[in-house]
């Protein structure tokens, strides 16, 4: 303080002030530090600053140890049962014995009816008709029964493809199929009481139902036979008996001309 008494008069107001910072300093420095006073009241907070911009991602860290297992949950509630999936394929079959049969099931619903298949080639209808006018004195057949001798024919009438006529006594088949046979015959009363049977025969083998008779007194009779025939066959109209002696077909009753002999056949199917 004695130094600014001393130069006040010689120093303008600046520099006095200038030379009397430079003392004071000089003598803050110098002095001993006094006690730190007690701490203020804290002021307000202040605004909160911009945020600074994102810094680089660190290092990833070591993955850590893995801890206990946790321990089991409840079982939760059952889900619904979800739509049933297409069938599989079959399996192959496994060993083993077959199981018994299950019982039969109800029966299904018919199905639709199926579309018409092509119509068949078109059925052309066959017939042959033979019939006799010739005396004729026929055989009988084997002890046993069989064939004896056949009927002659010497009228014909052949309709169509399947059928053709070689006389005196076959009939040909020519195709395959289905024939309805008529036949019919008219002998002679033997001179003495006995029986007349015939039968149609294909290749020497009986056409089954097809043999008939009669009592001697009983002219004519007929016979009638449904029979599948084969191409190629032959058929003939025979004496079936085993009484002996012969059969006689006249040509006349009484002086009448007849037909003592007739064979009618007709493809069916």
């Amino acid at each position: 303080m004695g130094c600014l008494k001393k130069h006040r008069k010689r120093l303008s107001k600046k520099r006095r002030r200038k030379g009397c910072r430079k003392i004071i300093v000089k003598k803050i420095i110098k002095g001993t530090r006094g006690s730190q006073g007690p701490a203020g009241t804290q002021g307000l907070l202040g605004q909160q600053g911009l945020q600074g911009e994102q810094g680089q991602t660190g290092l990833t860290g070591t993955t850590g140890l893995t801890g206990t297992t946790g321990q089991t949950g409840q079982t939760g509630q059952t889900g619904q049962t979800g739509e049933t999936g297409e069938t599989g394929p079959t399996g192959p079959t496994g060993p083993g014995a077959t199981g018994p049969a299950g019982p039969v099931g109800p029966q299904g619903m018919t199905g639709l009816t199926g579309a018409t298949g092509p119509a068949g080639p078109p059925f052309t209808p066959s017939s042959l008709f033979v019939s006799s006018t010739l005396e004729q004195n026929l055989s009988s057949g084997p002890p046993g029964g069989g064939e004896g001798e056949a009927a002659a024919f010497n009228n014909q009438l052949v309709n169509g493809t399947a059928l053709s006529f070689t006389g005196p006594s076959t009939i040909n088949i020519l195709e395959s199929g289905i024939y309805s046979i008529v036949w019919e015959i008219a002998p002679l009363p033997p001179g003495e009481p006995g029986i007349s049977v015939f039968a149609l025969f294909a290749d020497s083998v009986l056409v089954p139902g097809s043999n008939y008779g009669s009592p001697a007194v009983t002219n004519p009779y007929t016979g009638q036979v449904i029979a599948a025939l084969t191409a190629g066959s032959e058929l003939t109209l025979n004496r079936f008996d085993d009484t002996g002696g012969g059969v006689i077909l006249d040509t006349t009753i009484d002086g009448n001309p007849i037909i003592n002999a007739s064979i009618v056949i007709i493809k069916i199917g």
